[in-house]
């Protein structure tokens, strides 16, 4: 029997540390395997916690499907900015000002290229997440931030590193 372990990342408050089994790091559509009875495949993602984010994009997001992604993230200055910034800081919100900055575009050029993002996740991958959370307004942080885990963080170094 898998033992369960905390996750412990920068939430709004202590009552949203969420403890969670190994099974739920690798749940699959349709199983209902989490220490909180909850199918996380079967729930908006909006209604989602942030931890409840973060493992649906430890799932979602492997080294398969970063690979997938990257020859089109690299053709988009902002969104590859958000991955590296987030990559380089992980368990930190990165806003999405110093991340135009980066990339050196404008926010709607930097908008346009996120929303872009969105579409690609989405039709052409089959996703509902991005490799990092997006927050309107995280706590710290003015205006939008992105977030990105330890493990994602990884994936993605190591993914930007192959040829």
């Amino acid at each position: 029997m898998d033992t369960a372990f905390p996750i412990l990342y920068p939430l709004r408050s202590a009552s949203e540390v969420v403890f969670v089994d190994q099974a739920l790091l690798k749940f699959r559509a349709g199983e209902e395997n989490t220490s909180e009875g909850l199918d996380l495949s079967k729930m908006e993602y909006s209604h989602l916690t942030h931890a409840q984010r973060l493992t649906v994009i430890a799932h979602e997001w492997s080294l398969d499907s970063l690979r997938e992604i990257k020859p089109w993230v690299l053709h988009n200055e902002t969104v590859l900015a958000v991955l590296d910034l987030c990559a380089a800081n992980p368990e930190t919100w990165i806003t999405f000002k110093a991340a135009c900055k980066a990339a050196s575009m404008i926010g709607p050029q930097g908008r346009g290229q996120m929303q872009a993002l969105t579409k690609k996740t989405r039709n052409h991958l089959g996703k509902r997440s991005w490799p990092v959370v997006a927050n309107a307004a995280p706590p710290g942080v003015a205006g939008l931030g992105y977030y990105m885990s330890k493990v994602i963080a990884d994936r993605w170094k190591q993914v930007r590193a192959e040829a």
